[in-house]
């Protein structure tokens, strides 16, 4: 496992077909990283257009209603194939 610049973990396919006792296909593993990465930006890009979209909406002190407020701390996560940090 690793993180990748948003601070997101990222799951090789290396080691889920490690935890899942399967050999370790290097296409699979391109294609997945590919994915994790591609799903990572978008709902990065989405999260930065509600907040920029919402950015005028302030309660009476003027402070705004819709902000970042970091990313959830690691918890474990467990699926049919393998349990880890996620």
């Amino acid at each position: 496992m690793r993180k990748d610049w948003t601070g997101t973990i990222v799951l090789s396919a290396s080691s889920v077909d490690s935890l899942a006792g399967s050999p370790r296909d290097v296409l699979t593993e391109i294609l997945r990283d590919g994915a994790q990465r591609l799903l990572a930006a978008e709902v990065e890009a989405e999260v930065v257009g509600y907040i920029d979209r919402h950015a005028d909406q302030v309660d009476t002190k003027g402070h705004r209603l819709v902000v970042r407020n970091g990313h959830a701390p690691a918890r474990t996560c467990t699926i049919e194939i393998w349990k880890g940090e996620c």
